[in-house]
């Protein structure tokens, strides 16, 4: 296993010049930036790296599990190898990652989430696809047309999707009928969410009984309810932030508004802490039947297998503002996990032809098997036997159909996405906790530090 560099903190080496890191990943590979490709000559062999963060002989969720049925999957075909290990150390893994490809040792290829694709893509870390594409005519086609965003930036492809996961709303449905509530007539509109929210919640002495719904409990809620209130926050091309829009600013007036009408984000979160079984976690919450609805991924259906098999569920795309669509249909967010090439690694045909078996029907059948992930392969998401498998399978046919609706992502799309994320997370706490109450002030001072983050990054480029 290369060694990782103990002697560059992540702050360093977020910071490092473009130029010397290429070098650095240049002179790992004993060679200069890499070209065209070329047509490989003859059968592939040998055997190549690959980092991910999960102990993948430990596995404790659908990651790991997928990771393992995956390699062994592709080193049972014969021919190249794969060796997919996680790098030792208490650092964070993108941390790890930065501080090997400083000492110009990183691997041959590496995970990354959505959010990460634009990180080391904009850091010249990670080698485009778009060569081996075309040479091989490699039909994208075979993928969730979703996926193609996530893996792209700058206009270039510069990872391979492994597994795709989407966000949406889930609904417990036993909660709705014995609210007098039609499961098959789910909210559609912000207003009818709250008016769920409210008639779903049912209190006790010592707080909530149960929670109808509560929308900061959800996952990637800073960027989606904004977006389904037909929120741009960000252009095209990455280079300009709109934190301070009309329909971002009425958004989390929205939210703020359901928060109050429960009590409070100190009684909800005071409750959230305190429900038994849960350890805080709101997808606990809803598995265990505590919690109504919430804005939450696919992969939570190995939170129900593992907690409360017999939850009756139903799901539907994020309802939308009066700002949003007036049919919600395609309120589904995409993200997943991919993986990317190391620029300039002299093993790019072996790591090209694992990233094909991945996105191929075969590699997806094994991401798929005894987890919730779903391939970016479409005919492996639907393949009879991952559907009816009857662990596997479980709220697949639920969800499956939300996979061809998504056409918006569950993250900001920039290299700086974790910075003016934060911006954006430090300008509406304080309103939705009640404890700053210009929300539009606070929404403009984000907006301009984002921008100058991000019109020193593009400088930068240049």
């Amino acid at each position: 296993m290369p060694t990782v560099s103990r002697g560059l903190t992540r702050r360093a080496a977020l910071a490092m010049p473009l130029a010397a890191v290429a070098a650095a990943t240049a002179c790992r590979a004993g060679q200069g930036p890499a070209g065209s490709p070329q047509p490989t000559q003859g059968k592939l062999t040998g055997t190549f790296e690959l980092w991910q963060p999960w102990p993948i002989d430990q596995p404790t969720h659908g990651g790991p599990v997928g990771w393992k049925q995956l390699m062994d999957a592709y080193n049972a075909k014969g021919g190249p190898k794969v060796d997919i290990v996680t790098p030792p150390g208490p650092e964070g893994f993108n941390a790890k990652l930065l501080s090997a490809f400083a000492a110009g040792t990183p691997p041959d290829c590496y995970q990354v989430d959505g959010p990460g694709v634009p990180v080391f893509a904009g850091k010249g870390l990670a080698e485009s696809l778009n060569d081996l594409m075309a040479r091989d005519k490699w039909d994208k086609s075979q993928l969730f047309a979703f996926s193609l965003d996530i893996m792209e930036w700058q206009g270039k492809y510069y990872a391979m999707m492994q597994h795709v996961d989407i966000n949406f709303m889930w609904y417990n449905a036993s909660h709705l009928e014995a609210g007098g509530m039609d499961p098959r007539n789910l909210p559609k509109t912000f207003e009818q969410l709250e008016t769920l929210a409210v008639r779903l919640t049912r209190r006790s002495a010592d707080g909530f009984e149960q929670v109808g719904a509560a929308p900061h409990l959800g996952t990637d809620y800073r960027v989606v309810f904004p977006q389904a209130n037909g929120a741009k926050l960000l252009s095209a091309d990455g280079r300009q932030v709109f934190f301070d829009a009309p329909e971002v600013v009425a958004a989390f007036e929205w939210i703020a508004n359901v928060i109050n009408r429960l009590g409070g984000w100190s009684a909800i979160d005071t409750w959230r802490a305190n429900v038994a079984g849960a350890s805080g976690s709101a997808a606990n919450i809803f598995a265990i039947g505590r919690l109504s609805s919430f804005l939450n991924g696919n992969w939570q259906a190995d939170n129900i297998r593992r907690l409360n098999r017999e939850l009756k569920f139903v799901v539907s795309p994020v309802p939308s503002g009066p700002s949003g669509p007036r049919d919600p249909a395609n309120n589904v967010y995409g993200g997943g996990i991919l993986i990317c090439a190391t620029k300039g690694t002299p093993k790019l045909p072996l790591v090209w032809d694992f990233f094909k078996f991945t996105a191929s029907k075969e590699g997806g059948l094994a991401v798929q098997r005894n987890t919730a992930d779903v391939s970016g392969n479409k005919e492996a998401a639907r393949d009879p036997e991952i559907l009816n498998d009857p662990d596997t399978g479980l709220g697949r046919k639920e969800t499956y159909p939300l996979f061809d609706q998504a056409r918006y992502l569950r993250y900001l799309k920039s290299p700086l996405a974790t910075e003016i994320g934060q911006d954006l997370l430090n300008a509406v706490t304080p309103y939705l906790q009640g404890r700053e109450g210009n929300l539009t002030g606070r929404l403009k001072e984000a907006n301009r530090q984002a921008q100058l983050k991000l019109d020193e990054y593009w400088q930068q480029q240049k």
